[in-house]
């Protein structure tokens, strides 16, 4: 009785902010230029219901909830966006949702391309036929007003169709939406029970790891905070797309780093637990492992002996080896194969080739290759810029006043969050953070230069390095930008007092919260 009457006096308090964002909700579509206005009974009922649900939950006064109430955020305007944004229109959703299809058959092998196996999976075929404005030009795109996506049943993959030998090892970043995916069809026969399960699953992933890392961390919550609400994270993982385990690592490793810098010490345990993080991005975004290396260059002071930090080197290398041994796992697979005399489909060759003529050429012309890595360096704020100002994927037209509105809160959200900072970061992890991200910049540049979709030898700059993918460099821009906004606005040392820390830490999440809700009601409108 007392959870369910502190639960109705939240909503209470929180009465003139859901009237507030009642209206947000009715007058956002007018922010989108390009058609009349509409109204999804649908989509506003549950939106509706969800808002309830979150201001009855959420504790604002209360700086101690920032996880909790961080992870309610997620849950709830992340469970909107799986269920607005339309079928296949996550960035690249078909290729992961087909990887997640296999894990949830029982395949813990890769076998079949996506063309193979639309010959095998009749659910798959079904899928990829639907209507979509951006891949064919439909008059409309598939949700939940979609009759034939409604109707469709739940049916088994047929792989005695086509019998083939392993080509790799299943990427264990697709096991949530596999697991989604698993109750879906045990729960219901329909096929969108298991889809949307199999989004949400994937968006709980990233809840929980975002729970996690503020929860852990000491002194660093606020811009933890604003790493997960960023506009494009919460549309992102509401899909199938495994960044939302890139996100996830992101922020635990930033909380377990910045926890290093606060305390000035590190032992044998947290140097286990951030090698294993960053060992973790090799699942998702390989060049990030080298995040592994920035403890290796802090000051003496802060090992216990010259012994033990030898030992963190040697972590270090096994850690870099054991992520070699994943990236070539297709090989090492189809050696195994070759040894029983069995021979699959040998892309791995073709991609090791194709690898072999993109290095011999930038080796071959290294003028004009520092040039187009200097070109394409020279992007990645533009591309990092744009992906905030526009976080909707494959939305068909700009919605310029919410681009100004997601740029305005987080600047504001970052000047707080860095005035307000209490860690100091010595000179010797600066540069060891500032080489790490250039190589690791250059690292996605190189592999993105494998992708013929946007590169081809001899263009001026690699172009399609989005920047989604330099999610981890937001969380270094706080430590770096902080010394720079108290120098310049005066600030004094001094400890907050617990009202003032409650301040804060209120303004600070409203300020999050109001901006992916904007940003959700936009998605609603603009993608029906």
């Amino acid at each position: 009785m007392n959870t369910i009457k502190s639960t109705i006096d939240e909503l209470y308090k929180n009465k003139t902010k859901l009237l507030f964002f009642i209206v947000i909700l009715f007058i956002s579509q007018f922010a989108i230029q390009y058609r009349t206005a509409i109204w999804p009974k649908i989509y506003i009922a549950i939106t509706l219901v969800i808002l309830v649900v979150l201001f009855s939950c959420l504790r604002l006064r209360n700086s101690n909830a920032l996880a909790k109430n961080t992870f309610l955020l997620i849950m709830c305007l992340g469970t909107i966006n799986l269920l607005a944004m339309p079928v296949r229109q996550d960035l690249d959703e078909n290729t992961h949702f087909f990887n997640a299809l296999q894990i949830a058959d029982g395949k813990i092998f890769t076998r079949y391309t996506e063309k193979e196996y639309l010959s095998i999976a009749p659910n798959f075929l079904e899928e990829t036929k639907l209507p979509s404005r951006p891949e064919y030009q439909s008059t409309r795109n598939t949700n939940l007003y979609t009759k034939e996506f409604l109707k469709i049943r739940n049916q088994k993959a047929d792989y005695s169709k086509l019998k083939k030998p392993a080509l790799g090892i299943a990427n264990p970043v697709y096991l949530p939406s596999a697991i989604g995916i698993s109750i879906g069809r045990i729960i219901s026969p329909y096929f969108f029970v298991s889809y949307y399960l199999g989004r949400f699953f994937n968006l709980l992933t990233f809840g929980f790891m975002a729970f996690c890392a503020i929860k852990i961390s000491r002194k660093y919550k606020l811009a933890l905070l604003f790493m997960c609400t960023v506009p494009y994270t919460l549309w992102i993982t509401a899909g199938y797309n495994y960044d939302s385990f890139y996100y996830g690592l992101s922020l635990l490793c930033m909380a377990q780093l910045t926890n290093i810098f606060s305390k000035k010490r590190l032992t044998f345990r947290e140097l286990i637990l951030y090698d294993i993080t960053c060992l973790a991005f090799v699942f998702c975004k390989a060049p990030v492992i080298l995040l592994m290396g920035i403890p290796l260059f802090l000051p003496k002071n802060y090992f216990n002996s010259t012994k033990f930090k030898i030992k963190s080197f040697i972590i270090s290398i096994i850690g870099l080896v054991l992520a070699a041994s994943w990236m070539i796992s297709g090989t090492l697979v189809s050696i195994f194969q070759k040894s029983f005399g069995r021979v699959g489909v040998d892309n791995t060759v073709q991609t090791q080739l194709t690898s072999e003529n993109r290095l011999s050429y930038f080796i071959a012309h290294p003028i004009s290759t520092v040039e187009m890595l200097m070109r394409s360096l020279f992007d990645v704020l533009a591309t990092i810029f744009g992906s905030i100002a526009s976080p909707h994927p494959f939305i068909q037209y700009g919605i310029s006043a919410i681009s100004l509105i997601n740029i305005f809160i987080i600047i504001i959200m970052l000047l707080i969050v860095s005035y307000y900072l209490q860690i100091e970061v010595v000179r010797n992890a600066k540069i060891a953070i500032i080489l790490s991200v250039c190589v690791i910049t250059i690292g996605m540049i190189y592999a993105i230069s494998g992708d013929g979709r946007v590169f081809t030898i001899g263009n001026l700059h690699v172009p399609g390095v989005q920047g989604r993918y330099h999610y981890y460099l937001l969380g270094f821009i706080p430590l770096f930008l902080s010394p720079v906004i108290k120098k310049t606005f005066s600030y004094r040392e001094e400890p907050l007092s617990s009202s003032k820390k409650e301040e804060i830490y209120s303004l600070v999440f409203n300020l999050a919260l109001l901006m992916v809700y904007i940003n959700t009601c936009v998605g609603i409108f603009g993608y029906l």
